[in-house]
């Protein structure tokens, strides 16, 4: 499968998002201002959200938050974790 065009894999072969160069990328790391970075993978034509990082890649959230490494592609889903993580109200 191709990879998204907002991904690119570094000389070191981890996955980060894609900026407008080598020059921003080494000062600038995006995936560091967001406390949830959730990515997709396609595991036996199931699509599901890796919610920690496999050791290659920018995935990342707040320890407890979600119960699995791999959660349900399901937005509506995510949002009811965040939501009942930080105790705010679900949107409508």
């Amino acid at each position: 499968m191709p990879q998204p065009t907002w991904l690119r894999t570094d000389d070191l072969g981890n996955v980060r998002m894609k900026t407008v160069g080598k020059m921003v990328d080494q000062t600038i790391v995006p995936e560091g201002f967001f406390t949830i970075v959730l990515r997709t993978e396609v595991i036996n034509g199931n699509y599901l959200f890796s919610t920690q990082t496999n050791g290659q890649d920018c995935c990342k959230s707040p320890l407890g938050m979600f119960g699995d490494m791999l959660i349900e592609n399901d937005l509506a889903v995510v949002d009811a974790q965040i939501a009942g993580f930080y105790d705010i109200g679900v949107a409508a």
